[in-house]
């Protein structure tokens, strides 16, 4: 019987072994597959961020690029093409705004606070342009030049925190 008892005992603890490898074999696959996940995750997520920002930075280059023609009417003098030339400005607002808000749905709190800033500062310089005036005034100038500076300030303070967001010189 003492032979058959320590089978029985070697049995036992063999299967006992096998079964507990096959738990932390299982164990260890679950958490790979959960690691794996998070890293594609935050992979997916940090993809969708640079999207955003770099889409952000075109929207408010476009309302630079619209704001040209409107800064040339104030200078010359109004002309026909100025209702269409604030109908292209107001579209390209939107599109900043539009954004403006995607990066903000994806952005930590610093990087929505920023995409908010950027899009504000670049209103705020189309905003100089929307009073009308007779004549260019040295007024306009030093509000014009103000709401630039803040403009450039947003979206350098913008590109910092998307950099550390996203990571080192992504919007470089």
């Amino acid at each position: 019987m003492d032979g058959g008892w320590a089978a029985v005992i070697a049995g036992a603890s063999g299967a006992g072994g096998a079964a507990l490898a096959a738990w932390a074999t299982a164990r260890a696959m679950i958490k790979q597959a959960r690691l794996q996940a998070n890293d594609r995750h935050e992979h997916w997520l940090r993809e969708q961020r640079q999207e955003a920002c770099l889409n952000l930075l075109a929207a408010t280059d476009e309302v630079s690029d619209k704001l040209e023609p409107i800064i040339a009417a104030v200078i010359t003098g109004p002309t026909v093409e100025d209702h269409a030339a604030w109908q292209e400005m107001n579209a390209a607002i939107r599109a900043s705004s539009r954004t403006a808000r995607r990066v903000s749905l994806l952005g930590p709190p610093a990087l929505q606070q920023r995409a908010v800033d950027l899009h504000k500062a670049a209103l705020s310089t189309v905003n100089v342009y929307r009073t009308p005036s007779e004549s260019p005034s040295n007024l306009l100038v030093v509000r014009h030049a103000e709401a630039q500076e803040e403009w450039e300030a947003a979206e350098e303070a913008f590109r910092a925190i998307a950099n550390q967001t996203i990571g080192c010189g992504a919007l470089d």
